[in-house]
């Protein structure tokens, strides 16, 4: 099973004070699971210092796949902060785990357009290893177990899902200026 963490802005890696990376790989192993973690595209020169690469943790920044939507559909689990990504994972009706942190923090920062609870469908981790590993855990045990609510956040985020390349085509073909 693969499981893609993507990060959006400053990021701290399993922010968590208890996160062990030995520990935590065993666990992988034992779910024959592998994370792959890409950065925000302004991020992806960062320093990783808390977290080594490994056989169960593995970086995939633009250097491996430029167009990392070319292959989201292979993960069985989206792991992100704040990214947008997850608006585009929707599409597949995988689980999801939010690592809001800093909530209050990034709120204060950043801000949200919407609000952050109604929006994020999916397991939320703010500060244990525990709690992070029982929800990848829970999550590829049973990957069904939020898809009402990512449905609902699909529905609300992708309004137009079937037939767009048509849709632009017939837009195109009619002659009707884009700019009116």
């Amino acid at each position: 099973m693969h499981q893609l963490i993507e990060s959006g802005g400053e990021t701290r890696l399993f922010p968590f004070a208890d996160f062990n990376q030995s520990e935590f790989e065993q666990r992988l192993q034992e779910l024959d699971a592998t994370v792959f973690i890409r950065f925000h595209i302004e991020n992806q020169t960062q320093q990783v210092k808390r977290v080594k690469e490994s056989n169960r943790i593995r970086f995939i920044n633009e250097d491996k796949f430029e167009d990392i939507m070319t292959v989201l559909n292979v993960f069985d689990l989206l792991i992100t902060d704040y990214s947008s990504i997850y608006i585009d994972y929707l599409l597949l009706d995988k689980p999801i785990i939010f690592l809001p942190y800093d909530l209050q923090e990034y709120s204060t920062r950043r801000g949200f357009n919407f609000k952050y609870d109604e929006v994020t469908p999916g397991e939320k981790v703010y500060d244990s290893s525990k709690q992070f590993e029982n929800a990848v855990t829970e999550c590829l045990n049973h990957p069904s177990r939020w898809t009402n609510e990512r449905k609902r956040a699909d529905d609300y985020f992708n309004k137009v899902k079937f037939n767009n390349c048509k849709r632009v085509y017939d837009f195109i073909d009619s002659g009707s200026d884009l700019s009116s």
